[in-house]
């Protein structure tokens, strides 16, 4: 590209941006146009294009500003290289950072997040772009249109800036601020309304909250709207053209969203791709290439004879939309308009009426007359929209009884017909709202007319385009369904070198044995380094996060020992020694593309090792990422090797016995890169580099019958499972903190189940600790399911059985904790006295401040009367009702309640220095906001608020308060009155 940095251009270019950007204009050339690099030119196109003052610089070039984003971003590799730069965004993030630094008024993309105070000279040092880099803008589009890139509010801004100026020729800063607002109002009112009113709920963190589309994906939407709806159709044949080709990304990047997520899209895109006229939707379809897409093809997607082309015809077509198709009628005065019926049928019987009349009677052949007036409305004329919806209809009749198929077609016939026109046409935001509360109407009937309506969505979907139909995610087929057997690997190898050129098989064989060996991700294995590697006496890859590759999440990051994949292909380690001289410097890339350090491998050498897997393990639905689980699967496996009965694993599993030489080799490694010194699921978890142990259950231990089988069989061999691990285990999700998610309506739930319980257990107790509880007889008294509990765990640690030491009725850390209160208590009656000694799980404890607060509980119950057990059991459980996560935080919505419980602390501990945390909230709107913090030993120290909750923990020292003490001691004073009363 031309140099602009010592040229008149570059002295209106800065000149411009230092207006728009409110800094000195000596500051701008010095951070952004000094760069002595060609690419310091690309960017500084890029930042100038977007405003009017660059447009001199492109007509001095003869390039035409509806081409503006595609020159300035011209592609230096091929566009196979270009799928190796997939991930490298972080350069041209700040590009866009800084086009986003202008505060528009009334755009909430900016408002939501203010933006920090630019550093022009850490900008400046930061920005160095090199020729391998240029590229990264293109790809930064492509993601975006299929929602797989994550970018911020200014982010977001910048690459909004780029899009009017692609798609529609804007480079003034007016017109972009007039744009950005015009967006912004429909943002706040018309995109809310579609995607969040006619959102679906879902479960977070206990409540019920509407869920998002995904906020590239709704940007996208607004930017193509607009261009949709703005382009000159005379002159700007290249916008209508890159505006067809991103509705379809953008159509198939709603089919990639999550199902429950999908009915706001689904509802749009079914009447989007109903609208369409044929050739398009041959078009979407793949029907019709990319590259067909001439001024001839395009009126027909239009639906005239021709495209206009005479630049001197202003406004011929200006403001038309693009996908314009008259089927639907606009919107008028009558409801039989707004209906799009035809002038018989609003004088005679409307179809829709007929059938509804039909479909209500109880005859038995009700059915079959519905079936036989459909197809006789369909062959006669009928509006476009009545004809789907009988179409859908008869579909509907085919699995469902009539009187279901009557009251959905009602729901369409009373709510749907009368504002579908006005759906499709309407052009004021103000009357979204209404129009949305309208088709929905009111809660009491929203959620089946959201469910109908989704339904008509869906069909419309599979109409017009099947192929985008979404698809939910599913569950793991089966047993070893992802896994990958040594031998199965070696015949892939085996079909690589054969296919593969000497070269490129050495660079296949390292990736298959990091994959197998060291449970490495793609991207984690594509953007390896030489500096990432240490090959010393214990060699170790260091998986971090760097300009070539991003991690999935900050827990990928992670150091992985390389003597397990050693251990599996012999020779490993000296290979990739040779690979890593190859490469050169520490920065390069140890598997790069023709010698290209900063290129990564791109999809094609991926694809060959795919595809020899799948040729080798037949059914099994295998990739790259199957050598992932095959590496979990190995940790899980030597795990249970350590505490299991290994013939009972070699007869469930025979895949055991191909690896079971492997496995104390991977024990000895697993033991070092344990954080606690032993082998434990947490180790598994780090290894692989998972945000919480659940993770590791959910998604890569297939076989979660084998927990049971091997973790619980005896008391001894149990695999510590902690609270996130016992939820992955029981199917439960966890939301983004890592702690394990509430268990839905888990109050009623354990009300409902324990009702003759509650005399030994407080419910919330159970709650506060995610117990999952199974269906069992009113009769059943708790007390008996305890001792038929403690009977079990006996017979098992003599091994008269082999039965799980967890009942199925209660969770296993309250079993466990009431097991050995009633223990304590049976000592207690056989000595006369408060027992001294330290329940099982306080004796192994190495932690000495929780055994010296234990004791200090222990010294409180031996120093009380029977009343004042009694009366502190009852205080206990009332204390236990406002407990809520994290495990040893109260909330009181008083503060007379607030001091009460700190007062019975006090007596509780009054032999032991303990702190309160007490945190004051107020609710503001929907959230609860913090008025004050406090830490204090005196509940007096606390000053109530007028309209206040507040929230009260526990510490001692710096550490977190031992909340199993004041667990413990509660289920065991409530079992001791119980028992004291029934003597």
């Amino acid at each position: 590209m031309t140099v602009i940095s010592n040229s008149a251009h570059h002295i209106e270019a800065s000149s411009a941006l230092a207006d728009i950007f409110g800094v000195d204009k000596k500051a701008i050339d010095n951070a952004v146009f000094s760069f002595e690099r060609p690419t310091a030119d690309l960017l500084s196109a890029i930042l100038a294009a977007v405003f009017k003052k660059g447009s001199v610089w492109f007509d001095a070039h003869n390039y035409d500003t509806g081409q503006l984003v595609s020159a300035c971003f011209k592609l230096i590799q091929s566009p196979h290289d270009q799928e190796a730069l997939e991930g490298q965004y972080e350069r041209i993030r700040d590009v866009l950072e800084l086009l986003g630094r202008d505060d528009v008024d009334q755009f909430p993309l900016v408002k939501q997040k203010s933006a920090k105070q630019l550093n022009l000279a850490e900008f400046s040092a930061s920005i160095g772009l090199s020729d391998v880099w240029i590229a990264e803008s293109e790809c930064l589009l492509r993601s975006a249109y299929s929602g797989g890139i994550s970018l911020d509010n200014q982010h977001r801004l910048g690459l909004l800036c780029l899009w009017l100026t692609l798609a529609c020729g804007i480079s003034s800063k007016g017109e972009v601020v007039i744009t950005l607002r015009e967006l912004a109002a429909k943002r706040v009112r018309t995109y809310q309304s579609l995607y969040w009113t006619s959102g679906c709920y879902e479960k977070r963190r206990g409540e019920r909250r509407r869920q998002w589309l995904t906020e590239d994906t709704v940007l996208l939407a607004q930017s193509i709207d607009w261009a949709d709806s703005r382009c000159d159709l005379s002159v700007n044949f290249q916008a209508i053209r890159d505006a067809l080709i991103s509705l379809k990304k953008l159509t198939q990047s709603f089919s990639r969203l999550n199902q429950r997520a999908l009915f706001g899209s689904g509802l749009a895109r079914g009447f989007m791709l109903a609208k369409l006229p044929a050739f398009a939707i041959e078009y979407m379809r793949g029907e019709i290439s990319s590259s067909s897409l001439d001024e001839k093809s395009l009126a027909r997607i239009l639906g005239r004879s021709s495209l206009p082309i005479d630049s001197s015809q202003e406004g011929s077509s200006t403001g038309e939309h693009l996908f314009d198709d008259k089927r639907f009628d606009p919107p008028q005065d009558s409801l039989e308009k707004k209906q799009g019926l035809s002038a018989s049928e609003r004088s005679g019987k409307p179809p829709l009426t007929e059938l509804s009349k039909i479909l209500s009677s109880s005859s038995a052949d009700a059915k079959k007359q519905a079936q036989a007036f459909i197809s006789s409305a369909l062959m006669n004329e009928q509006p476009p929209l009545i004809e789907q919806i009988l179409e859908w209809a008869q579909d509907r009749l085919q699995k469902n009884a009539p009187r279901t198929v009557k009251l959905s077609l009602d729901h369409l016939h009373a709510r749907l017909l009368p504002v579908v026109p006005d759906f499709q046409q309407i052009d004021d935001p103000d009357q979204w709202s209404a129009l949305v509360e309208e088709v929905t109407g009111s809660l009491e009937q929203r959620d089946k007319a959201l469910s109908v309506m989704s339904s008509f969505a869906s069909y419309l979907s599979k109409t017009f385009c099947e192929e985008f139909e979404s698809a939910g995610r599913t569950a793991h087929s089966g047993i070893n369904a992802q896994f990958v057997t040594s031998d199965e690997l070696k015949s892939a190898l085996v079909l690589l070198e054969r296919r593969l050129d000497p070269a490129l098989f050495k660079v296949a064989r390292a990736l298959t044995d990091l994959g197998y060996g060291a449970g490495l991700r793609r991207s984690e294995a594509d953007g390896l380094r030489v500096q990432d590697l240490e090959l010393g006496n214990v060699p170790v890859i260091r998986v971090i996060k760097h300009l070539l590759r991003l991690l999935k999440t900050t827990n990928a990051k992670r150091i992985i020992p390389l003597e397990i994949a050693d251990s599996l292909s012999e020779g490993l380690i000296g290979h990739i020694q040779e690979l890593m001289d190859s490469a050169g410097s520490s920065e390069s890339l140890i598997f790069n593309q023709h010698g290209h350090q900063c290129l990564t491998l791109g999809d094609t050498l991926f694809n060959e090792i795919t595809k020899a897997l799948q040729e080798v393990c037949g059914e099994k639905k295998v990739k790259y990422h199957s050598l992932r689980h095959s590496f979990c699967g190995l940790l899980l496996l030597a795990l249970l090797y350590k505490q299991s009965n290994l013939q009972a694993l070699k007869a469930q599993f025979p895949f055991f016995e191909t690896v079971e030489d492997l496995l104390p080799t991977i024990q000895g490694v697993a033991l070092g890169s344990g954080t606690v010194g032993r082998f434990e699921l947490s180790t598994v978890r780090c290894m692989m580099g998972h945000l919480s142990e659940s993770t590791t259950l959910l998604h890569y231990f297939h076989w979660l019958d084998l927990i049971r089988f091997a973790g619980f069989s005896r008391p001894e061999a149990s695999i510590h499972l902690s609270l996130q691990a016992r939820c992955g285990a029981a199917g439960l999700k966890q939301n983004s903190r890592g702690r394990g998610a509430k268990i839905a309506n888990a109050a009623e739930t354990i009300s409902r189940r324990l009702a003759s319980a509650s005399h030994a257990l407080p419910e919330k107790q159970a709650s506060a600790v995610a117990a999952t509880v199974e269906q069992f007889e009113q009769s059943f008294g708790l007390l008996k399911a305890f001792e038929e509990g403690m009977e079990l765990a006996q017979k098992i640690s003599q091994q008269r059985s082999t039965q799980p030491a967890v009942p199925s009725s209660i969770d296993a850390q309250i079993e466990q904790s009431i097991i050995e209160a009633m223990d304590w208590v049976e000592r207690v009656f056989q000595t006369g006295s408060m027992a001294k000694d330290l329940p099982k799980p306080y004796a192994r404890l190495s932690d000495e401040g929780a055994i010296s607060c234990q004791q200090a509980l222990l010294a409180s119950l031996a120093s009380a009367s029977q009343q004042d057990l009694l009366h502190l059991s009852e205080e206990l459980c009332w204390l236990a009702e406002h407990r809520c996560a994290p495990y040893v935080t109260y909330r009181f919505e008083e503060h007379l309640q607030l001091q009460r419980g700190i007062h019975l602390l006090e007596a509780l501990f009054d032999q032991y220095p303990i702190r309160f945390r007490v945190i004051a909230e107020k609710k503001q709107g929907k959230k609860f906001v913090t008025e004050y913090e406090i830490e204090t030993s005196n509940a007096h120290q606390v000053v109530p608020v007028d309209g206040a909750r507040y929230r009260l923990s526990l510490r001692r020292g710096d550490s977190r308060f031992p909340h199993r003490g004041i667990t413990w001691v509660t289920i065991a004073l409530r079992i001791y009155i119980q028992r004291k009363i029934s003597l």
